[in-house]
């Protein structure tokens, strides 16, 4: 066996040990068979020194939730200490091992999702510091409390990989108000929900509002009766249509229009209202009360009419004049080409 081209054991049994410095060994192996056929070969080895034992120090630190995304490196983060620890001993890295770390030597990670860490090196070695982030730098989101969390190191110096990992927590104080707290919510979310209620009240008042009944026909059939023997019945029509630009409007009960055809005089176009259960009021009543000339299903309108139940669709208006009755039938329709 050669160590660093010298010769350092001439021979090896099975069992035998051999301490080594650093350096580069080369170990030359025969071997014997029975038949008298030989083998031999030159294995090439790399002898490292130890890794060294290390370990941290901090004497901990405490942050407020409300200053997180305020807070800067170095002046403000969690100081570390990392050394050589050997048999309870500490030491320093020297400059030269030192030089051979980097922020990307260390990882800091914690068992909470909602917390991230920077990491940064000092001047002086062994001189580490760890700055905790909210995530996406909104400090709302920023896990609270006593959070765990564990730093591992990693270099390479002089060929040789050096391992160590420290368990330590950091304290986050949550100190944003409720207020605070249901403010930045509407804002980065809240809002977004509203205008959605909002949409879907909108919508929904379309569905729940009271319509006027569906039997209505949009040319409802007017059956004349004449008073007199020798006079001749006769079919009009007249004509229906709903508030167009109320029905654009949630909420609001459906209103219409219900024109009575040009041989019904003195009688002007029934204002309507949806209230509810296929039933509609009529709001202009009054207008055409006092001429005694109206009745709404089988009930005489007169000047002393105080109040009028609600038509349906179903129901039938009745105007008289002097040459004689007009029947109409709301929930019925006139064929095309009638008066």
């Amino acid at each position: 066996m050669l160590h660093n081209g010298e010769v350092v054991a001439e021979q090896f049994s099975p069992g035998d040990r051999l301490t080594l410095e650093r350096g580069n060994v080369t170990m030359n192996v025969r071997a014997d068979f029975l038949n008298g056929a030989t083998s031999k070969a030159a294995v090439e080895l790399r002898v490292l020194r130890p890794a060294k034992p290390t370990a941290f120090e901090t004497d901990g630190a405490g942050f407020n939730a409300s200053e997180v995304e305020k807070l800067r490196m170095p002046e403000d983060a969690l100081e570390l200490h990392y050394a050589i620890d050997e048999n309870g001993v500490r030491s320093e890295f020297g400059e030269d091992e030192w030089a051979s770390f980097d922020a990307d030597s260390f990882s800091v990670t914690s068992p909470e999702s909602n917390i991230e860490f920077e990491v940064a090196l000092g001047e002086k070695p062994g001189q580490v510091f760890v700055l905790p982030l909210a995530p996406d730098g909104d400090p709302y989101r920023i896990a609270t409390g006593e959070i765990p969390f564990t730093i591992t190191a990693s270099h390479v110096y002089d060929e040789q990989l050096n391992e160590a990992s420290f368990d330590s927590s950091v304290t986050i104080t949550d100190d944003i108000s409720f207020l605070d707290r249901a403010l930045n919510w509407f804002l980065t979310v809240g809002w977004k929900l509203l205008i959605l209620l909002l949409v879907l009240l909108w919508v929904l008042g379309y569905f729940v509002r009271r319509r006027l009944p569906r039997q209505l026909k949009a040319r409802p059939l007017v059956d004349f009766r004449p008073k007199s023997l020798g006079g001749k019945r006769a079919k009009f029509h007249g004509h229906y249509e709903k508030n167009r630009l109320r029905q654009l409007i949630p909420y609001l009960a459906e209103s219409g229009l219900i024109r009575l055809p040009t041989a019904v005089r003195g009688i002007p176009a029934l204002k309507v209202k949806a209230v509810g259960s296929g039933r509609m009021d009529v709001l202009n009543w009054k207008s055409f009360a006092a001429s005694g000339r109206v009745s709404f299903d089988g009930e005489q309108l007169t000047k002393e009419t105080k109040k009028v139940r609600p038509l349906r669709g179903s129901s039938t208006i009745t105007v008289t004049s002097n040459d004689g009755t007009f029947d109409i039938q709301l929930n019925q329709s006139a064929m095309p080409g009638r008066r």
